[in-house]
């Protein structure tokens, strides 16, 4: 194989398109050549594997978006599971191009509306969607709901900003775009200073409260006690003198986390507040009990 090809499949995931092959002076002629030797797999029409790289959910997005022609992003779920934005996956390849898909692309393809030169950024070798531009893309297809958590996973995550997003909104927002006017609406709940949930559960527990018609607490709130600061608590109704805490496993599993905890809740406590803790499981699977735990305690508060 040549070298030059060899290095840009390896920065490529195993893979390249048959125009970038034809930019180095290497012509069909000897691709079909080395695919007949078996030193090169064929994907599609105009995409090639090096032979023995091992197939990955990178190399298949990469590969989709060389099928789409070299202004071909990764966007949608795809491209926000690049940047590492929390409950996405690269698959399944979803990719734009702004213009419409030629027939040999791959599965996975659409025509986009509009595809500007600063809606692309490059991660681990893969062209693909800012998160702002991806968010939009996704809200294309899926709910109220499950658009709502990614942006939120986006701020969290620190991937993007409420003013990017409005700024993708604006260049792109068009009468009839789906998902539009759920981004839209989205942005509008969400005011500058938002404080978005850091994790899927608690998101999910906002959910519970938001359905068990609670009033909305204050989130990440700093407390501390007459013996100096104790911490930043998941939620509070101060008011009603009560705290929420959260707990994934990731971080209050060990037995050193459960002591810091109980030390805590006892230094509130003795500060007048109730605190009540709520796992993975009670959030997801037990949100009736939950429901009733919470709705005795505001009530005895009041």
């Amino acid at each position: 194989m040549d070298e030059r090809l060899t290095h840009i499949a390896s920065v490529q995931h195993g893979v390249f398109s048959r125009q970038q092959a034809r930019e180095i002076g290497i012509g069909r002629s000897t691709l079909a050549h080395q695919v007949d030797r078996r030193h090169l797999d064929r994907i599609a029409d105009h995409v090639f594997r090096i032979a023995g790289s091992t197939p990955t959910d990178r190399s298949h997005l990469m590969a989709t978006v060389l099928s789409a022609g070299p202004d071909a992003v990764a966007s949608s779920s795809a491209a926000l599971a690049l940047q590492a934005i929390r409950d996405f996956d690269v698959r399944p390849a979803l990719v734009v191009v702004g213009r419409r898909p030629p027939r040999s692309a791959l599965p996975g393809v659409r025509e986009s509306f509009r595809l500007l030169d600063h809606h692309h950024v490059v991660i681990d070798g893969i062209p693909c969607a800012t998160v702002a531009r991806a968010l939009l893309d996704y809200a294309r297809d899926a709910t109220r709901r499950q658009t709502a958590r990614a942006v939120d996973a986006a701020l969290a995550a620190r991937k993007t900003t409420r003013a990017e997003l409005q700024r993708v909104l604006d260049e792109l927002a068009v009468s009839g775009r789906s998902g539009v006017v759920n981004i839209r609406e989205i942005l509008a709940e969400r005011p500058d200073g938002y404080e978005a949930p850091r994790s899927r559960l608690e998101a999910e527990f906002i959910d519970l409260i938001s359905e068990s018609g609670f009033p909305a607490p204050e989130r990440q709130v700093e407390l501390g006690s007459r013996f100096g600061w104790v911490g930043t608590v998941d939620f509070a109704w101060p008011r009603a003198q009560l705290i929420v805490e959260v707990d994934g496993d990731t971080f209050h599993n060990s037995l050193t986390d459960r002591e810091n905890d109980e030390r805590r809740d006892r230094a509130l406590e003795i500060e007048g507040w109730q605190v009540l803790r709520f796992g993975w499981n009670d959030v997801m699977h037990r949100k009736t009990s939950v429901s009733r735990m919470l709705r005795t305690a505001l009530r005895h508060a009041a």
